[in-house]
């Protein structure tokens, strides 16, 4: 198998790059103060996301571009939040770097969702996951719909 391949028109293909995407499967709604468990992968390049816990294992020492995307459940008035954790530790400056999604005193629309991207430097072994937190310490998040995704990717 070939590891790199250089087309004669310029485009780089990394085959065993490695490339992650999951969602939280349907009718799964996880619970303020976890982990969320992304149980459906859709690519797994190199198996690297265990979907049966949601951690992300480097396989190799580089910068990982992550991907969160998340939706509000509709029936709480709260804030979301949805924390990229690094080896179980937040990440960012004054490591609060999260997704934020405000439903307060808006408890009758549809839910806002949206997503958030970060640049992390990983060694070898280090860990991904998203933690899960509800300024209310109660509501549910919705997943229905793939609304709920995890992804990453080696940058290099």
């Amino acid at each position: 198998t070939k590891n790199m391949v250089i087309h004669r028109q310029g485009y780089v293909t990394k085959p065993n790059n490695p490339c992650f995407q999951a969602v939280v499967n349907s009718g799964t709604h996880p619970s303020s103060s976890s982990y969320i468990v992304y149980g459906s992968v859709d690519v797994n390049v190199g198996s690297h996301y265990n979907s049966s816990n949601g951690i992300f294992t480097a396989p190799v020492a580089g910068i990982y571009l992550f991907h969160i995307s998340a939706i509000a459940k509709n029936d709480s008035s709260t804030v979301f939040r949805y924390y990229l954790r690094i080896n179980n530790g937040n990440t960012g400056s004054g490591s609060d770097a999260h997704l934020r999604l405000d439903m307060n005193n808006d408890d009758s629309d549809y839910g806002p969702n949206a997503s958030f991207t970060y640049y992390k430097y990983m060694n070898v072994n280090d860990t991904a996951r998203v933690y899960y937190y509800a300024d209310n310490n109660s509501a549910t998040t919705y997943s229905n719909a793939d609304y709920m995704k995890f992804a990453g990717h080696l940058v290099g």
